[in-house]
């Protein structure tokens, strides 16, 4: 389990751990890249998901909002503090809440 966040638990679903390798694999794999780049951003995350399965990713809409969430979250933990060598408590509590938000997993 995660961190709490008024209580509530967040689990790591198979399916979130999937969708987080898919994220990975986007910024990895030029032909998952390449599929993804001819898609149109009206079309919505469904096409993102089909893309996922075809490449062998079981994931859904929601889990992949999750993965983004929590991917975003650690990279700007990561990179806020380009000039520095140390991360403060800010940042890292930051990348927290975003991650432990429930409404930046929707």
């Amino acid at each position: 389990m995660g961190y709490p966040l008024d209580g509530v638990p967040h689990v790591v679903t198979t399916e979130l751990r999937s969708a987080l390798r898919f994220v990975r694999a986007t910024r990895e794999d030029p032909a998952i890249r390449g599929q993804l780049e001819r898609l149109w951003p009206v079309e919505g995350l469904g096409p993102v998901a089909d893309i996922a399965a075809g490449a062998g990713f079981a994931v859904s809409v929601d889990s992949l909002r999750a993965a983004h969430a929590h991917d975003w979250a650690m990279r700007w933990a990561l990179h806020s503090n380009a000039g520095s060598r140390e991360a403060t408590d800010d940042n890292a509590d930051s990348a927290v809440a975003v991650v432990n938000n429930p409404l930046s997993s929707m």
